[in-house]
């Protein structure tokens, strides 16, 4: 039998890959027919081939997916540049599938929480506001909220670690909660991207409703989907 990878504006059966915090991705893993996912997850990586290129990855197991060869699994995520190094805490078996396929194992949930710090010594990251039209080729990077007040051209990237603003259109890619922050939000005066993602969670042109296009449109993350609504 040929495996066949899903349409597009569908979510795989076979998982789900998106950040959950600095620097590494989990792959949530649903099925345990590694050649169907490799295919879909293949097909999902071509969409935005640099959005998760030789990222660090965390397997999360779930028992539904079960028995699993995890080595195989590791060795065919390789060729995909999705570098696996751990087994998440919350997969069922997860010290025997560490070990299986000599990985870590990582608390996510741990890795989310930030250690307690006064309140007086936490700075907010500021809010940058970039003045001028973001041009095909240029990349504006954010530690905190980005504001742009003119377009994001195609072939521009802008990234925040929070919200972005484009008082324009948005033509190119946003990428906003860059550090795994699942509840930023972007925002846009006019919706025809090539690209937005969230905490790694991403639509490309191809997947966009046809009735928000060139709309004011409001995107934010719910239940690991991305929900696209018009503003106004």
């Amino acid at each position: 039998m040929t495996a066949t990878a899903p349409a597009l504006d569908n979510p795989s059966e076979c998982f789900v890959l998106r950040n959950r915090m600095t620097g590494i991705a989990v792959l949530d893993v649903l099925s345990n027919d590694i050649n169907q996912l490799v295919i879909q997850l293949q097909q999902r990586l071509q969409l935005a081939p640099e959005l998760f290129k030789q990222a660090p990855v965390a397997l999360h197991v779930p028992a539904a997916a079960q028995p699993l060869d995890i080595a195989a699994l590791c060795s065919a995520l390789k060729p995909l540049a999705l570098i696996p190094v751990a087994i998440t805490a919350t997969s069922d078996n997860a010290a025997q599938l560490a070990q299986q396929a000599q990985l870590g194992v990582l608390d996510i949930d741990s890795q989310k929480s930030s250690p307690t710090t006064p309140a007086a010594a936490v700075t907010a990251p500021a809010t940058k506001v970039v003045k001028q039209p973001v041009r095909s080729g240029q990349q504006i990077v954010c530690d905190g909220d980005l504001i742009v007040l003119g377009q994001v051209g195609a072939g521009a990237e802008v990234i925040a670690a929070g919200n972005i603003h484009i008082y324009g259109a948005l033509r190119g890619r946003a990428f906003a909660g860059a550090k795994g922050d699942e509840s930023c939000h972007i925002f846009c005066r006019q919706l025809d991207a090539e690209l937005v993602a969230i905490a790694g969670v991403f639509k490309v042109s191809e997947e966009l409703d046809d009735t928000l296009r060139q709309q004011p449109s409001h995107i934010q993350l719910q239940a690991d989907q991305l929900q696209i609504a018009a503003l106004g």
